[in-house]
């Protein structure tokens, strides 16, 4: 499992205060990947998500295929539903790229899984070891070494 540098509301807002792009896109990704097991520090980062928001509007984070702002976008995401949801685990699943074992780097449990090498499809089942929620992952191989990714909550 991924392990967030140095994960408390001081560290986070000392990166993102930096106005470093590289420093801000780091913080994003410690957020991401705590967001289930330190939920209480992002609700203590709730009274500076307007300033957080700000900094990183005008901020390049660069990015090739896809831009490297999602990152941010969806830490800031995270920090704002901190408040509302019980359990942020909904909000981590991503389009492209994404499988059980990507997802065993935000503590979640791989149940199962299954590689169809005919259609090229890996489907796996994992559960969020917050609420026990249990997602199917269907990985869709496609053209230019992309994968296309399903995710499906499990009603038990």
């Amino acid at each position: 499992m991924h392990e967030p540098r140095n994960f408390s509301k001081e560290f986070i807002l000392q990166e993102w205060l930096s106005s470093d792009a590289y420093r801000i896109l780091q913080a994003a990704h410690d957020i991401r990947h705590s967001c289930i097991t330190h939920k209480d520090i992002l609700i203590e980062l709730y009274p500076s998500l307007e300033q957080m928001e700000y900094i990183s509007r005008t901020m390049d984070f660069g990015g090739m295929i896809l831009p490297n702002k999602r990152f941010v976008d969806k830490a800031l995401q995270l920090i704002k539903k901190s408040i509302e949801k019980p359990c942020l685990c909904s909000l981590l699943f991503e389009p492209f790229n994404q499988n059980g074992h990507h997802m065993q780097n935000f503590g979640f449990q791989l149940l199962s899984e299954d590689y169809d090498t005919d259609f090229m499809v890996h489907e796996c089942v994992i559960r969020c070891p917050a609420c026990r929620q249990k997602y199917k992952i269907e990985e869709y191989n496609t053209c230019w070494h992309m994968t296309s990714t399903v995710t499906t909550p499990i009603n038990d």
